[in-house]
């Protein structure tokens, strides 16, 4: 009924000056606290990663000074028609018209900066030269030393073209 934690041991013989065991010396650390915090840090993977994994949105993460996507849901791999390792060997300049790239680059800059949030209706290019209309909102953060923008893309071709349809 005592306490019963995790313990992390070390053990050494000591020996006689003949040679002959006297004894083993040990030395114990308890790691309970230290084993609970891991799995804490792994359920938290566990959640994000199925929050990430399981967004309606297409989800993309870019390192804010390279401009390279560093992951990305399942949802935005099939919006763009990329597996996530292809997409992952891309960068923010991939996925826009070269008529659009300044301004995609200067709002993205600014959007990193916190300036807003939300940039409605881009054109995005697929892999297969493809375009498809989606509202971007964007959510800046840091994470060890390096800024990252976490972009959220969602497909607004069919509204757009219902919308044209009504007038």
């Amino acid at each position: 009924g005592g306490y019963r934690g995790l313990f992390e041991t070390t053990k050494t013989p000591v020996l006689m000056p003949d040679g002959k065991l006297e004894g083993v010396l040990g030395i114990a650390h308890d790691i309970t606290q230290r084993t609970r915090d891991h799995e804490r840090v792994l359920a938290s993977e566990a959640r994000f990663r199925a929050i990430f994994e399981g967004a309606q949105d297409g989800v993309l993460l870019t390192d804010v000074e390279s401009r390279r996507f560093v992951d990305a849901n399942p949802v935005i791999c099939a919006m763009l028609g990329y597996d996530r390792d292809d997409l992952l060997s891309k960068g923010l300049t991939d996925i826009y018209l070269e008529a659009d790239l300044a301004q995609a680059a200067d709002t993205f800059d600014r959007q990193a900066h916190g300036e807003f949030v939300s940039t409605p209706s881009m054109s995005i290019l697929r892999r297969d030269g493809s375009v498809f209309s989606a509202d971007i909102s964007v959510a800046p953060f840091e994470l060890d030393g390096r800024r990252y923008l976490a972009s959220f893309l969602r497909d607004i071709t069919e509204r757009k073209q219902a919308a044209l349809a009504l007038a």
